[in-house]
């Protein structure tokens, strides 16, 4: 039973640790896309008001890169939240399991 407390124990801090990388992501990915959305409209005005097509171009550039980065995050946290369903239905069996060994201790 021990052993299974201690795995039990184990799967909880696993758990909480993708929680927190879950969370950190989505944070990110927010700021990154507000980010993004700010940094293009600005340089698109200003571009636009001096009717410069290089800066334009730039502006697009600048707004892809940023959306890329939105995308990786979007990505990750979709990697950590199926890492997080995981280890939820381990922690799950776990439990389970260690509620049988001690019903029948």
């Amino acid at each position: 039973v021990e052993a299974h407390e201690e795995k039990l124990k184990h799967l909880e801090e696993n758990n909480k640790s993708l929680q927190a990388q879950l969370s950190k992501a989505m944070e990110e990915s927010y700021a990154l896309a507000s980010k993004a959305e700010a940094l293009s409209s600005s340089a698109s005005n200003v571009a636009g008001n001096k009717g410069d097509s290089a800066a334009v171009k730039a502006a697009e550039l600048e707004k892809n890169k940023w959306r890329d980065a939105h995308e990786q995050v979007l990505a990750e946290r979709e990697v950590v939240a199926r890492k997080l369903q995981d280890a939820e239905t381990a922690l799950g069996a776990a439990e389970a399991f260690t509620e049988r060994n001690i019903k029948e201790a």
